[in-house]
């Protein structure tokens, strides 16, 4: 049809990617966890209420640690950030040549999991990306165990009609997969279902400042 302007508003964009050298760093990332819990038995506590059960989760410097395998993380999540980001920002990157990004990791800290544990809904501030990067899970497990979920930011649909299947999803979660990193706009409401793995459900979550620089 002539004459028809499209103007997509307000898209959510969800990204999944996978590390390729995640066996490579998953031993020695275990091992600098364990070693970091012996020597900080009292866990932060997130949110002003307390959004987690059963969970250990360390201080929100992780990025700051001078630990080769958790740069070589950093590293990574960096760059699924921006790969993220990209995707989503798409139409504006088409009108810069040649962009020089610069990503800043404001936050990053690892949540050990505990048979039970989970974690209520939530959303990150101060960032424009979050991430959940999955170190170690049971990979037996459903994916009604352990999966991270992703709330609507609207309002609830009152019609069910064809036209609004584009908008018909209240919620979508994905199954836990060690070496893969979810990526999500930082203003989602997202939480985890109870965990009840054999192993420890181990993974590290990130917030993201994403600048143009050139």
């Amino acid at each position: 049809m002539k004459g028809v302007l499209i103007n997509t508003l307000w898209p959510t964009t969800l990204v999944k990617i996978v590390n390729p050298d995640h066996t490579k760093i998953k031993k020695n990332l275990l091992s600098f966890f364990d070693k970091y819990i012996k020597k900080n038995t009292t866990e932060y506590k997130s949110g002003n209420a307390g959004e987690n059960f059963l969970v250990y989760e360390s201080l929100h410097n992780l990025q700051k640690e001078d630990d080769k395998s958790c740069k070589e993380l950093m590293t990574f999540i960096s760059q699924s950030f921006l790969t993220a980001s990209n995707i989503a920002n798409k139409k504006d990157l088409e009108k810069v040549i040649n962009p020089i990004f610069d990503v800043q990791i404001n936050g990053a800290w690892f949540m050990k999991y505990k048979k039970g544990g989970f974690v209520l809904p939530h959303a990150h501030g101060t960032c424009s990306w979050s991430c959940v990067y999955y170190v170690q899970v049971d990979e037996n497990i459903t994916d009604k165990q352990g999966s991270t979920y992703f709330m609507k930011p609207t309002t609830k649909n009152s019609t069910n009609d064809f036209g609004s299947r584009h908008n018909a999803y209240e919620n979508v979660r994905y199954k836990p997969e060690e070496g893969s990193v979810i990526l999500w706009p930082g203003h989602i409401n997202h939480g985890s279902i109870p965990y009840y793995g054999d192993i420890n459900r181990i993974v590290v979550s990130a917030n993201a400042l994403i600048n143009l620089v050139k």
